[in-house]
């Protein structure tokens, strides 16, 4: 190889190092719980380990606050970072089965590529949160539709 050729060689591999790696993949502890049931029952369903492979690439993170009122929760995909983000004051006020369909809906989004919300029934990907005891009493009913095969 050239003296001209590795300089050109070297160059794309930093650029290529730029675009692939720019930031670490986080997960804030508060999620982690979720995340881990989100998993197992993703393997329930037969969906872990493209949910494990996903998760690998994906931060999820509270925030302190958006760019736009009213918003609890996003999943942004980008060319230098996934991440879902969740509002950390609203976050922390929630029972545990609105944090975990609030969860389980950006990552339906984020994870799952689910781009549609299901109207017309009670889903997980309807709303960004269900009331905890609607969860509790449809959760199997609520993972079906949202773990079906593509």
């Amino acid at each position: 190889m050239t003296k001209e050729n590795h300089w050109k060689f070297c160059g794309l591999i930093l650029v290529w190092a730029t675009f692939t790696s720019c930031a670490p993949v986080q997960h804030d502890a508060e999620v982690i719980p979720y995340l881990n049931s989100f998993v197992q029952d993703a393997a329930t369903h037969g969906r872990e380990a493209e949910v494990k492979e996903r998760l690998a690439s994906v931060s999820v993170v509270l925030v302190d606050s958006f760019d736009t009122p009213d918003v609890i929760g996003r999943c942004s995909l980008s060319t230098l970072e996934d991440k879902v983000e969740f509002l950390r004051s609203h976050f922390k006020r929630q029972s545990h089965y609105r944090r975990m369909s609030l969860v389980y809906h950006e990552l339906g989004h984020c994870v799952l590529g689910i781009t549609e919300h299901t109207q017309g029934k009670l889903s997980i990907m309807n709303s960004p949160y269900i009331a905890g005891h609607l969860f509790v009493l449809f959760e199997q009913a609520l993972l079906l539709e949202l773990f079906r095969p593509e």
